[in-house]
C-alpha cells in the first residue's frame, strides 16, 4: 500500500510507461545517463554506445534532404530538460555522416552554452537579422569539418516579432540551400510559443522529456499543445533515462560496465514487476 501510494504521488516521469500511457505521440528513442556530459560528447566519443543512441534516432527519423526534409525542431515542456545538450549532439551525429550540418540556437529566452566549441557569443542570429551582418559572418565553424553553429547573438527585446519577420523566413530558406541538415534548438513550449512560430520552417519535431525531472501533468499539457498546434512529424525523446545497458552491449563498444550493474538491473526489474502487478489490481 505504501509503495502504491508513493507511485501514485510521484509526479515526475520515471519510466517509458509514464510517457507512452499519457500520449499517442511516438517515442522515437531513449538517451541514457552518461557521466561524460557535454554538448560535444558525440564528437569526442563517436564510437561509443551513447553516440549510437543518437544514431538510432537519426535513422528512425528518416529525413530525406532530396525531398527537402532537412530541418528538425527541438523543444520540450520546460527548462533544463536537456534540449540544447540533445540538439547539439544530434546535429553532431548528422555531421559524422559527412553531410553539411548546421546547429541553430533559436532559444532567445535562454541561449545555450556551448563552451566546448569555443565560439563567440556576441555574434549570431540577431547580428544578421537586426544588424544586417552577412550570414557568412555570423555562422561559426567548429573543430569538426561538417558542423557549423549559429548562435542567438545579442538577445533581442522582441523575439516573437523577429521570428515572424520576413528576414527570418529568408534566412532559413537560404540556410536550406547551404546545408544538408539543420537542427534548431527552441524554447520550451510549456513556457513560450516560439516553437509554434518556427514550426512552419521545420520538417520534423523532437520533444525532449527528461527522466526524474519532467512533471507528468505539465508534460501531458505541453504535448497536447504540440499536437493541437500541429508540430510537424512530432516524436518524443526520453532523455537522461535511468536505463541500464546489458553488459554484453556495453562491452561491444569497448566501454567498462559499471560495478553496480547487476544489482541495479535486478532492482529495476523488480520495480517494473511491482508496478505491473499494481496496475492490474
Amino acid at each position: 500500500t505504501l509503495f502504491r501510494s508513493l507511485v501514485f504521488l510521484n509526479n515526475r516521469v520515471m519510466a517509458v510507461e509514464d510517457i507512452t500511457s499519457n500520449t499517442d505521440v511516438p517515442l522515437i528513442g531513449t538517451i541514457t545517463k552518461n557521466q561524460k556530459r557535454g554538448t560535444d560528447i558525440v564528437l569526442r566519443s563517436p564510437s561509443s554506445y551513447f553516440t549510437e543512441l543518437f544514431r538510432i534516432i537519426r535513422i528512425k527519423l528518416k529525413l530525406l534532404p532530396e525531398n527537402q526534409e532537412q530541418v528538425v525542431l527541438v523543444t520540450s515542456t520546460s527548462v533544463e530538460e536537456g534540449k540544447t545538450f540533445f540538439a547539439a549532439n544530434f546535429a553532431s551525429v548528422y555531421a559524422l555522416t559527412g553531410k553539411k550540418t548546421l546547429f541553430v540556437c533559436f532559444d532567445f529566452r535562454s541561449p545555450g552554452k556551448l563552451e566546448e566549441f569555443n565560439l563567440n557569443p556576441d555574434i549570431g542570429i540577431t547580428s544578421h537579422l537586426v544588424n544586417d551582418l552577412a550570414i557568412e559572418q555570423v555562422v561559426q565553424k567548429t573543430f569538426t569539418k561538417n558542423l557549423d553553429i549559429l548562435l542567438t547573438g545579442p538577445i533581442p527585446p522582441n523575439p516573437d516579432e523577429l521570428i515572424e519577420s520576413e528576414k527570418t523566413k529568408q534566412m532559413l530558406q537560404y540556410l536550406r540551400l547551404k546545408y544538408n541538415y539543420i537542427i534548431v534548438d527552441t524554447p520550451p513550449i510549456g513556457v513560450f510559443g516560439d516553437a509554434f512560430l518556427l514550426n512552419k520552417y521545420c520538417d520534423a519535431t523532437l520533444f525532449i522529456v527528461r527522466h526524474n525531472f519532467t512533471r507528468k501533468r505539465e508534460f501531458v499539457s505541453a504535448i497536447n499543445e504540440a499536437v493541437s498546434n500541429q508540430l510537424k512529424r512530432l516524436s518524443i525523446v526520453y532523455n537522461d533515462a535511468d536505463v541500464k545497458l546489458k553488459e554484453r552491449d556495453i562491452k561491444i563498444y569497448g566501454e567498462e560496465a559499471p560495478k553496480s550493474f547487476f544489482l541495479i538491473e535486478a532492482v529495476r526489474n523488480l520495480r517494473k514487476l511491482i508496478i505491473n502487478i499494481l496496475r492490474k489490481i
